[in-house]
């Protein structure tokens, strides 16, 4: 990333702020440029320039950050599916042993089985009202509602908004 010898290393917001003050000056005066006021003009459009453009710098290094987590979370993702797989075998292995021979020691642990009792739904579409949750989920339907505003329409509850988005190309 580079800075320019004269310009000192400002933040975006003192280099819009001076501008700011720049351009509030030059309609205190009527419009009038000084050479003075044109000098800091072109200055604050080179430091605007240079900060910019080691803000995109920043910007891809980050976005390439995040894209290698990303990677790196898919491989964890991965890796910890694998291991549980294993571990489901292995438990499995142990649970037919525990079936066939019964209670035994592992070292200073013991592997036994208990009884447990689960609910295992086959039909669901036959199960009487009395036994069913009900979830009901309501969602605006943002395209419907876009469409209504956009024709002009009234829509309670939303208004149609329009952003500046910022775009690097």
């Amino acid at each position: 990333m580079q800075e320019t010898a004269t310009a000192p290393n400002k933040s975006l917001f003192q280099i819009n702020t001076e501008y700011l003050q720049l351009a509030n000056e030059l309609e205190e005066m009527g419009g009038e440029l000084t050479p003075e006021m044109e000098s800091a003009l072109a200055i604050h459009e080179a430091e605007l320039s240079i900060k910019a453009e080691n803000y995109l710098h920043v910007i891809r290094r980050m976005k390439a950050d995040c894209d290698m987590a990303k990677a790196y979370e898919e491989q964890a993702k991965e890796y910890r599916k694998r291991k549980e797989k294993v571990i489901e075998r292995l438990e499995i292995a142990l649970l037919d042993a525990a079936k066939l021979y019964g209670k035994f020691d592992a070292g200073i642990q013991t592997v036994s089985t208990r009884k447990s009792e689960q609910v295992i739904i086959t039909d669901q579409n036959v199960i009487p009202a009395e036994f069913l949750n009900r979830k009901v989920v309501e969602t605006p339907d943002k395209t419907k509602i876009k469409s209504f505003l956009k024709n002009g329409s009234e829509v309670p509850g939303a208004e149609l908004v329009t952003n500046q988005n910022l775009q690097i190309r």
